[in-house]
């Protein structure tokens, strides 16, 4: 092979493994790693508790499973965990539970400390009844009477136009 033969053959091998390098590279980038945290079906479970409220137990039995499950590897829990089982404890009337949950979570997560420290601190508050879903919204004003409007006064006089 001549000199010049051998350069364009030297320059094409070059051009193919750094586009093989790129390709890699582009091809790594597109492949799945997992999440940064394990949410064990976290929010499919909440959507099936607010979906269907006769779930929620099954879903506060199930993150607490798998809440264990993370702690016993050691593995950090996600944020929010703690305190999502900690609300399903207080719906079901289990406040030591929550309070539990919620110092947890202020332990775990620095960041939700004011939130949770809140929560704690007014757990012994009754919790206000439940509204019927055919409940009209008592902030929402109330239609204005059937009929004509009364006639305003006129602000100097006091009397009517």
């Amino acid at each position: 092979m001549s000199r010049r033969h051998q350069r364009v053959a030297t320059r094409l091998s070059h051009r193919s493994l750094l586009a093989a390098v790129v390709a890699t590279a582009l091809l790594g980038g597109c492949a799945h790693r997992g999440g940064l945290y394990a949410w064990g079906g976290y929010d499919q479970l909440l959507y099936q508790a607010y979906k269907n409220p006769g779930d929620a137990l099954v879903a506060q039995q199930e993150l607490q499973a798998h809440i264990a499950s993370l702690e016993a590897s050691h593995t950090k829990v996600p944020p929010g965990l703690y305190a999502e089982v900690g609300t399903f404890c207080l719906q079901a009337g289990d406040r030591a539970c929550a309070a539990r949950q919620y110092e947890k979570e202020a332990q775990a997560w620095p960041e939700s400390r004011p939130l949770m420290t809140t929560l704690v601190a007014h757990i012994d508050r009754p919790l206000p009844p439940a509204r019927p879903a055919s409940a009209p919204d008592a902030a929402q004003p109330s239609a204005p009477p059937a009929g004509p409007a009364p006639a305003a006064s006129t602000p100097s006089t006091g009397a009517r136009p």
